[in-house]
C-alpha cells in the first residue's frame, strides 16, 4: 500500500496497527488481505486513521469478539497509546459501510477451505469428502432497512424481528462452512420432500418411531456404497446443525443488549457481517483442526465453547515482536487447545416439545413500531386535577 493511503494510527513495536490481532495471521495473512482490498478496489487515496485495512481486521475482530460493541471490539485490538483516543462509534460504522460487502466476501472465498484428509476421522466416506448443504434463520435488528428481508409468520402471528435465510456447505469432518449465501425471507424456493418409505425405527424412544423413511441417493453401486451405511451415514449430515448450534449459541449468542442475533441495521452489514462471522468461525476451527493433528485426535473431541473461550483470551498476549516469539505463541496456543478435549457423544434423543410457552404480554403490531417523536417532555404532559 502506497504512504498515500496508509494509516496515520501509531504503529507497535512489531509495525503492526492491530498488535493484538496479530495471532490471526498464522491463519489469514495480512498478504492475502491486501490483494483482497487491492482486487476489490479498497485502496484508499489518502492517509487515514480508519483504512480499509484497518477495517476489514475490525471487522473479523468483530467475528470473534461478539459480546463487545464495534468501539470495544476496536480497544480491544489495539495496545494502550497514552493519550490516544478511541475512534467515535459512528466513524467505525462510517468505515464498515465505506468498506462495503464484497472485500469480505472475496476474502471469505480466498481463506476458507476443505482442512479434512483422508486421515481425517470422520472426514470422508471411502473416496467421498463429507459434505453437507443446509440453512438456517437469524432475527436482524428490526429496522426500516432491514425491513426488506421480511418476516415469517405462523399460527402466533409475525415474527418479532426481520430474518436473513443463510445456506450453507459445511465440511462435515471439520464443522468448516466452506461457503454461504443468504437472502430474505422470503427468498427461499426450496422443495419440501416427503420422508416416507424404507427403513423403520424399533426403537420407541428414536424420534420418528413406527415411521417410514425414505433415502434418496444417487449412489446406486450397491457394491460400492451399501444401503445400510448410508442410512448410518445419513446421521453424519446432523454435524452441520452443530455447526449452526455453535454459531448461533456459542460464538454470536443472544443477550440482554442484543435481542436480534445480528448486530448490522443494513442488509449490506447484515451480510458483512455473517461472513465475518464465518470467518472468525473458520479461524476457530482451522486452529482446532492443527490441534488435533499431531495427536490424531479427532477434531469432534475438542470443545468448540473452551477452545473459542481460550482463543480469545490468549488473542490479546500475542507476542509478535519477532517470527519466533509469534511462533512460541502459536504453538503454546495450540497445546492448550488440544487440552480441550470432551468424551465421546452420549447416544441421546430429542423429543420435540419445549420447556416454556410463550409470554402472555400482547404481541408487538406494525403499528407500536417506529412510533413519531414525542413532542412534549414528561412533565408538560401532567395535568393537575383539583
Amino acid at each position: 500500500m502506497s504512504e498515500q493511503g496508509r494509516s496515520t494510527l501509531a504503529t507497535g513495536e512489531d509495525g503492526r496497527i492491530l498488535d493484538r490481532l496479530a495471532g490471526l495471521e498464522k491463519v489469514i495473512s495480512p498478504e492475502l488481505v491486501r490483494q483482497v482490498l487491492q482486487a476489490s478496489g479498497r485502496v484508499n487515496g489518502r492517509a487515514c486513521k480508519l483504512t480499509h485495512e484497518v477495517t476489514i481486521w475490525i471487522v473479523l475482530a468483530m467475528g470473534l469478539l461478539t459480546h463487545m460493541p464495534i468501539r470495544q471490539v476496536f480497544r480491544h485490538s489495539r495496545r494502550l497509546r497514552a493519550g490516544e483516543k478511541c475512534p467515535a462509534r459512528s466513524s467505525l460504522c462510517t468505515a464498515r459501510q465505506r468498506l462495503g460487502l464484497e472485500p469480505v466476501r472475496a476474502l471469505h472465498a480466498a481463506v476458507v477451505r476443505p482442512l479434512a484428509t483422508p486421515d481425517t476421522p470422520g472426514g470422508f466416506y471411502r473416496r467421498w469428502r463429507l459434505m453437507a448443504f443446509d440453512g438456517t434463520v437469524l432475527d436482524v435488528p428490526d429496522s426500516a432497512a432491514n425491513a426488506g428481508f421480511g418476516r415469517s409468520c405462523g399460527a402466533r402471528g409475525e415474527a418479532a424481528f426481520p430474518q436473513v435465510r443463510k445456506t450453507s456447505l459445511v465440511e462435515l469432518g471439520t464443522h468448516i462452512e466452506t461457503a454461504l449465501a443468504s437472502g430474505g425471507w422470503h427468498d427461499d424456493d426450496r422443495a419440501r420432500w416427503p420422508a416416507r418409505c424404507g427403513t423403520r425405527f424399533p426403537t420407541t424412544q428414536r424420534t420418528g418411531h413406527a415411521e417410514t423413511h425414505r433415502l434418496i441417493t444417487n449412489l446406486l453401486d450397491e457394491a460400492e456404497a451399501p444401503a445400510r451405511e448410508l442410512i448410518v451415514l445419513y446421521h453424519e449430515r446432523w454435524e452441520e446443525e452443530l455447526v449452526f448450534d455453535e454459531q448461533k449459541t456459542h460464538q454470536d449468542p443472544r443477550r440482554a443488549e442484543k435481542p436480534a442475533q445480528l448486530r448490522s441495521e443494513t442488509p449490506e452489514g447484515v451480510k458483512q457481517e455473517l461472513y465475518a462471522l464465518s470467518l472468525a468461525h473458520f479461524v476457530i476451527r482451522a486452529l482446532m483442526f492443527e490441534a488435533a493433528r499431531p495427536a490424531k485426535l479427532d477434531v469432534d473431541r475438542l470443545s468448540f465453547v473452551g477452545c473459542f473461550r481460550i482463543l480469545q483470551c490468549r488473542l490479546p498476549e500475542c507476542d509478535s515482536r519477532t517470527p519466533a516469539s509469534l511462533q512460541h505463541w502459536y504453538q503454546a496456543l495450540l497445546a492448550e487447545l488440544r487440552s480441550e478435549q470432551i468424551g465421546p457423544r452420549r447416544n441421546r434423543i430429542h423429543p420435540r416439545v419445549i420447556k416454556r410457552k410463550m409470554s402472555q404480554w400482547n404481541k408487538k403490531q406494525p403499528h407500536h413500531r417506529r412510533p413519531p417523536p414525542l413532542l412534549k417532555t414528561f412533565e408538560q404532559c401532567i395535568v393537575m386535577k383539583t
